[in-house]
């Protein structure tokens, strides 16, 4: 085989690896873990055939960082109780930045480009929205008072085989639709036509399963892309307001997003515990979560203790909390009660360290996907289930490691 083939070889090897993580939203959750062993394959692939002699960088180190702090805090806490279950969910957070520090030692298989993965990913989430609609279609769910309540959440877990819960289907959504954004004005017409579409449907189907916080993180983040992607500023500003019109227009068409919404403004959702209110049951969380990590503040309780620690706290609070024993719907409260201010700190480091390399790079996209994963972190506890921590560490270490030409986007970060 001459050099040309071996490259090429080595190309489409790669690129099979990247296109099964762009098919993870329509994996069942039994496979979740198909994308990583695949892309772990490659890795160890360029470990035989590679000849590079890279560094090991700080990115990995960082990219290591959450699985390593988790595994500290077992040691330090004091809890020596080795949660078995969570390190094998986890490890995934060492795996897959560890295949692409691999992949690294072979020059031509490291310089990948994006669009393999990202174009793989919107069609699948629009695959994925299809097949929901028509499920939907399927249960009558498309009626006045089935679009008052939370029917299409339930439904979404019941979707046969590819089924899952509404907070990370809302994820799939949500990196779909900023994906959409930045890769439109590379497409011609036929692709413009598509992403149009997809984009449509897409946002159609995050309105329908109405996460509060995705949809806000959604918001935001294409507000701040707009901001950052255009230049002429009356340009922004008009879309700006377009954005936020079709926003409180969706509020008026989708019963059950306002309904959520508006959970928000009643006062009775902070001065009682109401368990048809979502908003109520989560600040009674956050309550709960406070209180337990300021009596352990510095070191936490160990990694998988702090679930506990909230249980005891709910025991007093409501039967129906402690029977349902939510975790601490924040990431980043999380990691606190896991493992005390090491490991917030950790979280909050990871999250900057890749901000601050994705705005040195002037890679909107890169830093926008990151600041919809921040805000999300503050609403959901997303690394305690594969079909939120996957995607999560493998979106960061792609876009990371990509060595895709920054320079080639229409849009960047501005200085």
């Amino acid at each position: 085989m001459n050099f040309l083939s071996l490259e090429i070889t080595n190309r489409k090897i790669l690129n099979v690896a990247l296109a099964t993580f762009g098919i993870f939203p329509l994996l069942p959750y039994q496979i979740k873990g198909l994308p990583v062993a695949f892309i772990l394959f490659v890795g160890v692939y360029a470990l035989i055939k590679g000849s590079g002699k890279h560094k090991i960088d700080s990115g990995f180190y960082v990219l290591i960082s959450l699985f390593t702090i988790s595994l500290l805090s077992i040691v330090y806490t004091g809890s020596f109780n080795i949660p078995w279950g969570k390190i094998e969910t986890s490890i995934s957070l060492y795996l897959i930045p560890l295949a692409f520090l691999l992949i690294k030692r072979i020059d031509k298989l490291a310089k990948f480009e994006r669009r393999t993965f990202c174009v793989t990913f919107i069609a699948s989430t629009f695959i994925l929205s299809l097949i929901s609609i028509f499920y939907y279609l399927k249960q009558g769910l498309f009626s006045d008072s089935e679009l008052k309540v939370n029917s299409f959440r339930q439904a979404i877990t019941e979707l046969p085989l590819i089924g899952d819960h509404p907070i990370y289907i809302s994820i799939y959504l949500g990196i779909a639709f900023l994906l959409g954004i930045e890769f439109f004005k590379h497409f011609n017409n036929t692709g413009k036509l598509f992403l149009g579409m997809s984009s449509t449907l897409i946002v159609f189907h995050l309105l329908l399963l109405s996460s509060k916080g995705i949809v806000l993180a959604v918001l935001i983040t294409t507000i701040f892309y707009i901001f950052k992607a255009i230049e002429k500023r009356s340009l922004r500003l008009s879309l700006t307001a377009v954005i936020v019109i079709l926003f409180l227009t969706a509020l008026y068409l989708f019963p059950n997003l306002e309904r959520r919404f508006r959970e928000i403004g009643r006062k009775t959702t902070y001065t009682e515990l109401r368990l048809q209110n979502s908003s109520s049951i989560r600040l009674a969380v956050y309550k709960c979560g406070i209180q337990m990590a300021m009596e352990n503040p510095i070191l936490g309780y160990g990694w998988g203790e702090g679930n506990k620690a909230l249980k005891e706290c709910y025991k007093s609070k409501s039967e129906e909390l402690f029977t349902r024993e939510p975790n601490a719907h924040n990431q980043y409260l999380g990691y606190l009660l896991d493992g005390g201010l090491p490991a917030l700190f950790t979280l909050v480091f990871f999250i900057f360290f890749f901000l601050r390399s994705a705005f040195i790079r002037n890679d909107l996209i890169m830093f926008s996907l990151i600041l919809f994963y921040t805000i999300i972190l503050a609403t959901e506890n997303i690394l305690v289930r594969q079909s939120g921590l996957i995607l999560f560490i493998f979106i960061f270490a792609f876009f990371y490691y990509s060595t895709e030409q920054i320079s080639n986007h229409n849009y960047h970060l501005k200085h």
